[in-house]
C-alpha cells in the first residue's frame, strides 16, 4: 500500500507472490545466491499516457544473494526487473518496466 499527498492525493495497492530458487552449487558459508520470479496485480492512481487501465499485471524476475558475515544478522542484496501492463485487456496497453536494487537485513 502507498500514497502521495502532494501535489494531490494518489493511492496504490499491490499484491504479489515470488518464488526463490537457491543456486546451492554456487553457495559458500557466507553467500547463498538465488534467482527469483513471480507475478502480481497492482492498482494505482498513477498512470502514464496510453496505459489504459489502473489495474495491471506485474510479472517480475531477478537475481540476488543472502549474505552471512560472521555471527551477525544475515542480509540480502537483489536486483529485480518489474513490468506493469494490463496484458492486452484494454486497447491502450503501454508497458512500464523498472529495475530495482534492494538491500536489506533479516530480523
Amino acid at each position: 500500500l502507498g500514497s502521495t499527498t502532494r501535489p494531490q492525493f494518489r493511492f496504490m495497492a499491490s499484491t504479489a507472490m515470488l518464488a526463490l530458487y537457491y543456486l546451492d552449487f554456487f553457495s559458500t558459508s557466507e553467500v547463498r545466491p538465488y534467482v527469483e520470479a513471480g507475478i502480481g496485480v497492482i492498482y494505482t492512481d498513477f498512470q502514464v499516457e496510453q496505459q489504459g487501465s489502473r489495474v495491471n499485471f506485474n510479472p517480475k524476475a531477478g537475481i540476488g544473494a543472502d549474505f552471512q558475515v560472521g555471527s551477525g544478522v544475515p542480509f540480502f542484496a537483489a536486483i529485480r526487473w518489474d513490468h506493469f501492463s494490463n496484458g492486452g485487456l484494454c486497447k491502450e496497453n503501454i508497458g512500464i518496466n523498472s529495475i530495482v536494487l534492494m538491500i536489506g537485513q533479516y530480523f
